[in-house]
């Protein structure tokens, strides 16, 4: 899967933005990043290749030209269009927390936050990186790649410079050669920023439905149970479509979600009655081993809904 997306407008920098597809997939390969000229075979859907594309990827370039945000003669530019893909791609990009860096070519400046659409204000906030297309080419795209390596956790062990050839060129001129190595660490980082919100809410909603629907209302308790499903299934399905999580990460996110929301709920219950904690019947536990069950088959079905519309059997990931 791509772990780095370009993201640019054809009628704005379509050269510049090959130049520096070119230069991205000779450091990390081909299949580690996405373009849409190089990526969509003619007479695919677009936006089903873009979106399995955006399944792995871990990075977007936003190239920035002069005519980035589409101005026609008459209203307002392209960028404010609901189903612009570059406004989608951004989109999606910030929806999921993603690193992005801008780059600005031809002269261009970032976009101010009012120039931009509100789903993307966030942007104009980022710090642009200028990449010439002429002579400063090469230590621009030096710049750019660096800041990628750092942005992926990603070391370079570089080789001894070579010796300049002339009076003109730099070390800078030349490309990095070298082994690259992932930085466990930083990825492992990124990966628990990115599944926090997935563990978080589920754990915070099935609380406070506990607490209205079995406390506070003293109401069915099986309608804790239709949360108890819908919630976890509503988030394995998320998983896949936002994160490109796969069915062990689902289910081991669910597992940890439910202990979490199962232990919170016996606390709440335990302080509010004064009585233990923990159950003291074989039929509280079986009761709390039906949530535990439920929650997390869930949260696997709901990864597996998502994988079945969002994916091919070809491309169906473990994690």
């Amino acid at each position: 899967m791509p772990r780095i997306c370009l993201s640019y407008r054809r009628s704005d920098s379509a050269a510049v933005a090959g130049r520096i597809y070119d230069r991205l997939a000779a450091r990390y390969g081909t299949e580690a990043v996405f373009m849409d000229i190089t990526g969509i075979p003619y007479g695919a859907d677009f936006r089903e290749r873009i979106l399995k594309a955006w399944q792995g990827a871990e990075l977007l370039i936003a190239v920035i030209g002069p005519a980035w945000l589409g101005k026609k003669t008459e209203g307002p530019g392209r960028i404010h269009e609901r189903l612009d893909p570059v406004r989608v791609e951004i989109e999606t990009a910030l929806r999921r927390d993603m690193p992005v860096i801008p780059v600005l070519v031809g002269g261009a400046s970032m976009p101010s936050h009012n120039e931009l659409p509100r789903s993307i204000g966030k942007l104009a906030y980022r710090n642009g990186m200028p990449v010439d297309s002429s002579l400063d080419f090469e230590p621009h795209m030096q710049r750019l790649l660096t800041a990628i390596d750092r942005a992926l956790g990603v070391k370079v062990a570089t080789e001894p410079s070579l010796a300049r050839q002339d009076g003109h060129r730099s070390s800078l001129d030349l490309p990095v050669r070298g082994k690259t190595t992932i930085d466990l660490f930083g990825s492992l980082a990124r990966s628990s920023r990115r599944l926090l919100p997935y563990f978080l809410v589920p754990v915070v909603v099935l609380l406070l439905a506990h607490y209205l629907i079995v406390m506070k209302l003293d109401t069915n308790p099986n309608y804790l149970r239709v949360v108890a499903i819908i919630v976890p299934l509503a988030c394995g399905f998320l998983l896949l479509k936002n994160l490109g999580a796969g069915i062990v990460t689902a289910t081991l996110l669910g597992l940890a979600a439910a202990i979490a929301a199962i232990v919170g709920m016996m606390a709440v219950v335990g302080f509010v009655d004064r009585h233990a904690i923990l159950p003291q019947s074989a039929a509280g536990w079986q009761e709390a081993a039906e949530y535990l069950l439920t929650i997390i088959v869930a949260t696997a079905a709901g990864n597996l809904l998502a994988r079945a519309l969002y994916s091919t059997p070809k491309r169906w990931r473990l994690f």
